[in-house]
């Protein structure tokens, strides 16, 4: 078994065991911050990377053939952008269930708030 990333609490209890750095770190941000208020929307969204695409990429219809190489080409936008973060924390804040948010498709954020709601029980390292 390959290393483990550890998340602990404020008083050093095991909260989560991840298989990397970055599904650790984003679980941690998520669970700990508030969703924005609208005037840190409209700033973060004058930040994205999306702000000049066309909104229809982010929203495909389907997860298979054509919908499968769009849902990629917009979390390829995600990716290189700066307010990823800010955009995932609103999505799940504001419980949006359609298109890629913050370079997570509809399926990744239902996963990733079960795991918040239900985080993975601590399992001490061996």
């Amino acid at each position: 078994m390959g290393r483990r990333v550890l998340v602990l609490d404020a008083d050093g209890e095991l909260r989560g065991q991840f298989e990397d750095v970055n599904s650790a770190y984003m679980w941690s941000r998520v669970r700990t911050q508030e969703p924005p208020s609208a005037e840190d929307l409209e700033v973060w969204r004058q930040r994205s990377a999306c702000r000049d695409e066309d909104p229809e990429l982010f929203f495909p219809v389907g997860t298979t053939g054509p919908a499968l190489r769009q849902l990629e080409e917009a979390k390829a936008v995600c990716r290189r952008c700066l307010v990823i973060r800010e955009c995932l924390n609103w999505a799940l804040g504001t419980g949006q269930e359609a298109g890629v948010w913050g370079g997570l498709d509809e399926d990744e954020r239902r996963a990733l708030r079960r795991q918040l709601v239900n985080p993975p029980a601590p399992r001490m390292p061996r």
